[in-house]
């Protein structure tokens, strides 16, 4: 297979545990529920990473569809803490409740002003997450795309 024909995940640059804090209901309209959430976590770092532990605090929204389960887009954004920097986070993915487990899987983009993390400023990380179905608590890992 070619170079061009591979899709690379990447190596992983943090994971952790995340809880929510608040959810919010919107709205609820023809196209479903809109919900916003607040969640934090702690984060250990990896690869290009190790060493840089961390907490991240997000806020995001997603819209619900009634008639695909709670299946929809969100869209956020949030601040990862370390102890000597921080970064913003951008974010857009998919999220997919089930009854057994919910999970989502979302693209981030990166800023900071630290000259130690600067190699953020130019990354772009898969970020899966995994938990109960509310969301109360869950696991999150992100990876660098290349």
């Amino acid at each position: 297979m070619s170079e061009v024909n591979k899709l690379g995940i990447g190596e992983l640059l943090w994971q952790g545990k995340g809880k929510t804090q608040s959810t919010i209901i919107k709205k609820v309209d023809a196209e479903g529920l809109t919900v916003e959430f607040t969640w934090a976590g702690d984060v250990k770092g990896a690869g290009k990473a190790e060493g840089v532990n961390g907490a991240i605090v997000f806020t995001g929204t997603k819209v619900a569809p009634l008639t695909n389960k709670g299946a929809g887009a969100t869209t956020g954004q949030g601040i990862l803490f370390t102890s000597k920097d921080m970064a913003a986070i951008e974010s857009t993915g998919y999220g997919n409740p089930r009854w057994e487990s919910a999970k989502s899987v979302e693209i981030w983009r990166f800023r900071t002003a630290s000259e130690r993390l600067s190699w953020l400023n130019s990354a772009v990380a898969l970020v899966t997450q995994q938990g109960d179905p509310a969301w109360q608590e869950f696991t999150v890992s992100i990876h660098e795309w290349t």
